[in-house]
């Protein structure tokens, strides 16, 4: 019973994530939890035990390290002007680009 319960908030983890970093929470979940129901359903040995969780874990580390804009899903403010700004905007209300934009073409 506890499995069940930390497997649903790793996945639900998993698939917060991932839409908070632009991409499809529901495929991550999917290929998170359908990893999961094969390696569960080839037993429950200590190295499939082990196998399964690391399996969700791999799909977390995908989304986190991977795959995915940080600053997509954020509302960001430009700091000269304090205006808040959508997520997927380049530019800020006021005309000028996104702060790591700019950084990213300074260096």
């Amino acid at each position: 019973m506890a499995e069940i319960i930390i497997l649903i908030v790793a996945l639900a983890g998993i698939s917060s994530r991932a839409r908070q970093r632009g991409l499809s929470g529901t495929k991550y979940l999917a290929v998170a939890g359908l990893g999961y129901l094969f390696f569960f359903a080839a037993g429950s040995s200590g190295p499939v035990f082990v196998l399964r969780w690391l399996w969700v874990a791999g799909v977390f580390a995908m989304v986190e390290w991977i795959h995915g804009d940080p600053t997509i899903g954020e509302s960001w403010q430009r700091p000269e002007c304090r205006m808040y700004n959508e997520p997927g905007d380049a530019a800020c209300l006021c005309g000028h680009q996104h702060p790591e934009a700019q950084n990213a073409a300074e260096a």
